[in-house]
């Protein structure tokens, strides 16, 4: 079509010329009008919006140029535990609330922003990039909103980004998708987005349009195009969409920077972020927002310990000999190491010697000296690491230029390769998690440094008391040990989470961006609430009540279906606890007591009730005050009201750790409400700190989880060791309860039970609502069964909310 389109316009042209050489004079030859031109006068007769297209910024502009704050340094840091960043406090408008700091992870959904280019490819970097362009604004609002509104397909959000990125009008998009744009969008955005909205292009014109545009901006530009025509038709096409949007294969090798995967960046909020997609609409989230690390170094500048807020400890032996002078550098010596002892926050301990070649280096490179051995290379990735946080401190405006703070990560980093040798060695054993710390605590210090702050504003020293409660999240503060001989040892303190403001996190503030300009680049939000997938360490079927099965295989996300295992295991207790249903005398797991078996069946209740509640609730205004949980006093069961001891014992331990985990997670619950009264107050000081109590409350809930799965199994032993093999609901029988109930309501022991756990009018009448709505087939089936899925699928979501960082010391005993 273009050889023949140029042929005919080729003749016309020359057909001109001749007819004007008839007239005119040898030395006096017309102007012939430029093909260019004609051609372009000729497409915007056809396409009036041609200029526009072709001249039109382009809706995200976020690209490779703009990812200026990678950090080579940690590309060895591999997070051994991360927490599950979706159980976070979120402000309601995108954000996550990072109220104690620790390492997150997000199975976020993301988006294509670069429709025309290739998907993303295996083992390849994406770095955090600033979401930039003509309508970022409006598709970060997308992504922002799309987190409270996870009942709308993934594929529906993406087809509305790409009506904006090809700028499509969304009153002519189909009625599906201008639904997600009234929900997504402001209305001021949605009239700009009419108003600004490009004409269609023939693809048969396509050839003539972007005749002179270069390669990759051609394929963009034909692709918005067809994708503008394909969304405005009557009927709504995800597939068609996508096969425009996403190239299949790799593109051509640009001969650009190699960037490997899970390279970290330095998000400018303060956090260390990395991203690992796994196709353009599933992408791994990890995040590291700074603690708090006490480094202490001796009279000659050497690290002697790093030393954790929960009390792990890193200390550092040197031997005995002088420090080696670098040949050149002046500044930097190294010093050979003797052992180095780690000590577990847990009491745990390790010893690993060293040898004569396990060296650290000190001092802050010039980049001039020449080490031989094996300090050569640890000179060499010094200044090679001076490089790149020199490079990163131009890139960040809030950087200091301070030289004290430089030479302190130069040290911590000196120390982190010396380490990372000294595990390289086959025989030593695995240092990974110390190795690690090590890295966080340099990042922590590089931290420090990026944001410009001084030590003094982190080391002040507050008691942090408020009516008996240790408020959460103040600074962490360390008193050195005086030494023997000489002045005390220097400490340096890395800040504790943003001081000025509430620390959140915000996924569609950066865009996954790779390094080739062929593949997409990608928006993050956190509308995904699955968890990351676990890979828990080995363990033998019968290990402690722990989950049986394939190791490795259960994932967080299996997890999620705990509560509704709950509610399921709960009624299936209270189905077979009523002699008026017809069954036996025996109540939910064989238990001959009417009233306790109504005790374990409330606090099931109530306890997967206030869990599902922690999604958030109406405001409360008293949020300067510090929730605390209330013990919940129960009576206990003899042996002679059970089938057996060992089973009266088992459903004591039962019943007690359910009492104790509803008691904390209904203080996370009061936290979560007054969290949205000091966000609508505006108050981001006790807003910070009722998210970290929040934070804290889940932490401790996890580890309740685990306990009451441990327990739960332990009744269902004892009740399989007493002969019962089987405890069976029928449809009959749980039809005739809700018979029970639809005209009786509960009875006086229900109520009593009920009063036990603390549980309101208005709260045991929506019990009772939610009993009567249930379906008799869901609830029928085996006891036993059902007790052995919630045992495991609490054990999950409970290892899930545990690796939530813990807010040491920040709640106080009640007082008497």
């Amino acid at each position: 079509m273009a050889t023949s389109f140029r042929r005919v316009l080729l003749c016309g042209v020359l057909l001109l010329s001749l007819a004007a050489s008839a007239t005119a004079g040898p030395f006096d030859l017309p102007r012939l009008p430029d093909v260019g031109d004609i051609v372009r006068d000729t497409l915007d007769l056809k396409i009036p919006d041609l200029s526009r297209i072709l001249e039109e910024p382009p809706a995200v502009s976020t690209s490779f140029d703009d990812a200026v704050t990678a950090v080579p340094f940690l590309d060895d840091f591999e997070p051994v535990f991360t927490a599950p960043m979706s159980q976070l406090p979120f402000t309601g408008d995108g954000a996550f609330i990072v109220a104690l700091p620790g390492t997150y992870e997000l199975a976020a959904r993301s988006y294509c922003l670069h429709a025309g280019t290739h998907g993303p490819g295996q083992g390849e970097g994406y770095l955090y990039a600033p979401l930039r362009g003509g309508l970022a604004g409006e598709i970060q609002t997308i992504l922002d909103r799309s987190m409270a509104h996870q009942d709308i397909d993934q594929s529906k959000i993406q087809s509305l980004i790409w009506a904006i990125q090809s700028r499509a009008r969304i009153s002519e998009l189909a009625p599906e998708l201008r639904e997600v744009a009234d929900v997504l969008l402001t209305r001021e955005q949605i009239h700009r987005l009419n108003g600004g909205a490009l004409g269609m292009v023939p693809e048969e014109l396509f050839d003539q349009a972007f005749v002179d545009v270069p390669e990759e901006v051609r394929m963009v530009l034909e692709a918005e195009a067809r994708l503008r025509e394909r969304l405005q038709q009557e009927v709504y096409d995800f597939e068609a969409l996508e096969d425009v949007a996403v190239l299949a294969g790799d593109p051509d090798d640009e001969g650009g920077p190699v960037i490997p995967r899970g390279r970290w960046s330095y998000d400018p909020e303060g956090f260390f972020v990395r991203y690992m997609p796994h196709s353009y609409p599933h992408t791994t989230v990890q995040l590291y927002a700074p603690d708090s690390f006490a480094v202490q170094v001796d009279q000659t500048g050497r690290i002697t310990s790093i030393t954790t807020r929960q009390g792990a400890r890193l200390s550092v032996q040197y031997a005995d000999t002088a420090p080696i002078p670098c040949p050149g550098d002046d500044a930097v010596m190294a010093h050979t190491l003797a052992a180095i002892q780690m000590l577990g926050a847990d009491g745990s301990s390790l010893e690993l010697g060293a040898s004569d070649d396990d060296l650290v280096l000190t001092g802050l490179p010039s980049g001039g000296g020449r080490f031989d051995g094996d300090a050569a290379a640890l000179y060499t990735a010094a200044v090679e690491t001076k490089q790149q946080v020199q490079e990163l401190t131009t890139q960040v405006p809030s950087a200091s230029s301070d030289p004290e703070l430089m030479g302190n990560v130069i040290d911590l980093a000196h120390l982190c390769n010396g380490l990372e040798a000294m595990a390289a060695d086959p025989d030593a054993p695995d240092i990974t998690q110390w190795v690690n710390m090590a890295r966080k605590a340099w990042a922590s210090e590089l931290h420090l440094l990026l944001t410009g702050a001084g030590e003094s504003q982190f080391a002040q020293a507050s008691d942090g008391s408020h009516d008996g409660v240790r408020l959460a999240l103040l600074p962490w503060t360390h008193t050195p040990v005086l030494g023997a001989l000489g002045p005390p040892p220097s400490t340096w303190l890395a800040p504790v989470g943003n001081p000025d403001g509430l620390p959140w996190f915000r996924p569609s503030g950066g865009a996954a961006t790779p390094a080739s300009r062929g593949r997409q680049r990608l928006g993050l939000s956190g509308g995904s609430y699955n968890l990351p997938d676990f890979v828990p360490d080995p363990r033998d079927d019968d290990d402690d009540g722990e989950p049986s099965g394939e190791d490795g295989k259960p994932t967080y996300n299996r997890a999620r279906t705990s509560i509704k295992a709950i509610r399921r295991g709960k009624m299936a207790i209270q189905v077979l606890s009523s002699p008026r249903a017809g069954v036996a005398k025996g109540v939910g797991f064989g238990i001959p007591n009417y009233l306790f078996g109504k005790i374990l069946d409330f606090n099931f209740d109530t306890w997967g009730r206030a869990t599902q509640a922690l999604g958030g609730d109406p405001p409360r205004t008293d949020y300067t005050e510090m929730a605390l949980p209330e013990a919940i006093d129960l009576p206990v069961l003899s042996a002679e009201d059970a089938v057996s001891a060992e089973h009266a014992a088992a459903l004591n331990e039962l019943a007690r750790a359910l009492g104790d985990t509803l008691a904390v997670v209904r203080a996370a619950q009061i936290c979560q409400d007054r969290l949205g009264g000091a966000l609508a107050a505006g108050d981001n000081d006790w807003a910070t700190r009722q998210a970290a109590a929040l934070i804290d409350y889940k932490h401790q809930a996890g580890r309740g989880m685990m306990d009451i799965s441990r327990h739960l199994r332990a009744v269902l032993q004892a009740v399989e060791n007493a002969g019962i093999q089987d405890l069976v609901i029928t449809v009959d029988a749980a039809e005739a309860y809700q018979g029970r109930l639809r005209t009786e309501g509960f009875d006086e022991e229900e109520r009593q039970a009920a009063d036990l756990l603390g549980i309101g009018d208005a709260e045991l009448q929506q019990m009772l609502a939610d009993r009567l709505a249930a379906d008799p087939a869901e609830v029928a089936g085996s006891l036993m069964d059902d007790g052995r899925e919630l045992a495991d699928s609490l054990w999950w979501l409970g290892m899930s909310w545990s690796r939530l960082p813990s807010a040491e010391g920040h709640v106080a005993e009640p007082a008497p």
